[in-house]
């Protein structure tokens, strides 16, 4: 059955279905965007998540630390900065270093801000998209396939309509591959240490690399992370990064969980990017193992098949 599925699935199929995704999603999302001023149709702030980040870079141009984890501080800086974005807020899930990253864009208004950040994120992912396809002879006399998908990849869409920071994840992983692939290991620890501002998706990665004895990897790893966390220490002092614990921030997401109530500025529940409980009692208790499960199945079961393979090249060099 399997066969007889991939059999059917050729070049051709692939760019029709593809070319139908894509136009499906980015009409939809042209429609939705073309609207005078900075709220779409669906009177949702455009490049939603992006505004987050566009606080945080504001937060760090006024050096005002002990706001970075403040959800009414962030909720005040956000209206005043973007008025049609009174009332909304965001959950500080961000280590400090992220907030320096964002600060240059800060400098700009809104508006040219989003724009910038959303052709900047185009970049890194078609780049990225081109990188790989490169690497790998067997797909170089598929090209116009390969750009077909790539625009009709869900994901890319989400990360253009929300303006979120999926691309910067996309590049560490694509820079850890070719590093690996050039038998580079520090500097794929390196390019895995970014992902110190999403740790959830480096976690699984860590323990890969620590059950398969990469240490070259780990160490590569660790001395990304301290720089980034040195960096942050140097420009707003120890605060951000030594004050809250994880049982503190639990105490204070804990007495309303449908009301999430902030920390004390100046102890940032989340200063290592760890997360939060969720909202919902019933999530907190459902969610949390699950995600605990699945990251240990695949630490577990990618190693296995890690030796085995390791021996085999990443791209087929045959025709």
């Amino acid at each position: 059955m399997l066969a007889s599925v991939a059999s059917s699935l050729t070049a051709r199929r692939l760019r029709a279905h593809g070319s139908i995704l894509a136009l499906c999603l980015w009409s939809v999302y042209l429609w939705n965007m073309a609207t005078p001023g900075l709220l779409d149709r669906s009177a949702n702030l455009k490049g939603t998540d992006f505004l987050h980040f566009y606080t945080l870079g504001s937060l760090a141009l006024a050096h005002r630390g002990a706001d970075l984890y403040n959800l009414q501080a962030q909720s005040a800086v956000s209206a005043r900065r973007v008025p049609q974005a009174a009332g909304i807020v965001y959950l500080p899930l961000y280590p400090p270093q992220v907030s320096l990253f964002f600060a240059p864009l800060a400098h700009l208004n809104y508006a040219f801000a989003v724009l910038a950040w959303l052709c900047f994120s185009s970049l890194i992912y078609f780049l990225c998209c081109y990188s790989v396809w490169r690497s790998c002879p067997n797909l170089r006399s598929h090209a116009l396939t390969v750009l077909i998908l790539a625009l009709a990849f869900p994901a890319f869409w989400h990360l253009i309509a929300w303006g979120q920071t999926s691309a910067l994840v996309l590049a560490c992983f694509t820079l850890a591959y070719f590093a690996l692939r050039a038998q580079r290991e520090f500097l794929a620890g390196l390019a895995l240490g970014f992902l110190i501002f999403k740790p959830q998706l480096g976690i699984a990665a860590a323990i890969v690399f620590v059950l398969v004895f990469r240490w070259k990897v780990i160490v590569g790893a660790l001395l990304s992370v301290s720089s980034q966390l040195t960096a942050a220490w140097l420009y707003y002092g120890p605060g951000p990064l030594l004050c809250a614990t994880y049982p503190t921030c639990y105490r204070c997401w804990s007495r309303d969980p449908t009301k999430p109530t902030p920390c004390a500025p100046s102890g940032p529940c989340l200063s290592l990017g760890l997360p939060p409980p969720l909202r919902s009692t019933s999530s907190r208790r459902c969610s949390w193992p699950r995600s605990r499960f699945s990251a240990g199945e695949a630490a577990f079961l990618f190693p296995c098949a890690t030796r085995r393979y390791c021996s085999q090249p990443f791209c087929s060099h045959h025709t």
